[in-house]
C-alpha cells in the first residue's frame, strides 16, 4: 500500500495520504489523553506508538501530530506508515460510530457552516487540519470553532 506524506506548517504535525478513502465523509479528533478506544480503532493503533499525542482522521488523510517530547519525524514517521498500511490492510473499521454534525438551527448557523464547508475548510485539509463548527453566539456575535489536526496547535 501507497502511503504519501506531507509537511504541514505545525512542524509537530504530518499528513498521511493513503491511496484509499478512509471515511465516507465523516471526519474525527482524537487526543492520546482520555481517549476512548471504541471510538476508532486506527487512532487506538496509532496511539500505542511512542511519541503520537492527537490522531486527526479525514475522509482522505490522516494528520498526527507528534509529542513535543516524543521520537523526532525521521523515525516517528516510518513506523507511523507501516502500522497505517497494517491496518488499512487489514480492512478494518478506522472510526467507531461518530455522531453526524447537528443540523443548523438558524439561517446564521446554515450559512456560517456553508462558507467553512466550501471555502475554509478545503484549504486548512490541503495543511492536514481541520475547522470544526462548534458555535454561535448571535448576541456577541461569537463564533467557536475547534481546529483539528494539524491546525490544533499549531505556531502559524
Amino acid at each position: 500500500m501507497i502511503i504519501l506524506t506531507e509537511a504541514t506548517p505545525n512542524p509537530d504535525a504530518l499528513k498521511f495520504r493513503p491511496e484509499m478513502n478512509l471515511t465516507d465523509g465523516a471526519s474525527a479528533s482524537f487526543e492520546r489523553q482520555d481517549f476512548d478506544p471504541s471510538a476508532s480503532p486506527l487512532a487506538a493503533a496509532l496511539f500505542g506508538l511512542a511519541g503520537v499525542g492527537r490522531v486527526f482522521v479525514a475522509a482522505d488523510f490522516i494528520t498526527i501530530v507528534r509529542e513535543p517530547k516524543g521520537p523526532a519525524w525521521d523515525q516517528l514517521r516510518y513506523e507511523v506508515i507501516a502500522l497505517l498500511a497494517e491496518q488499512l490492510a487489514s480492512g478494518g473499521p478506522v472510526l467507531g460510530d461518530v455522531a453526524a454534525p447537528t443540523v443548523a438551527a438558524d439561517e446564521i448557523e446554515s450559512e456560517i457552516r456553508q462558507v467553512l464547508g466550501l471555502h475554509v475548510n478545503p484549504a486548512v485539509a490541503q495543511d492536514g487540519g481541520d475547522i470544526a463548527y462548534d458555535r454561535f453566539e448571535p448576541d456577541s456575535g461569537v463564533l467557536w470553532i475547534r481546529m483539528r489536526g494539524a491546525c490544533g496547535g499549531c505556531p502559524s
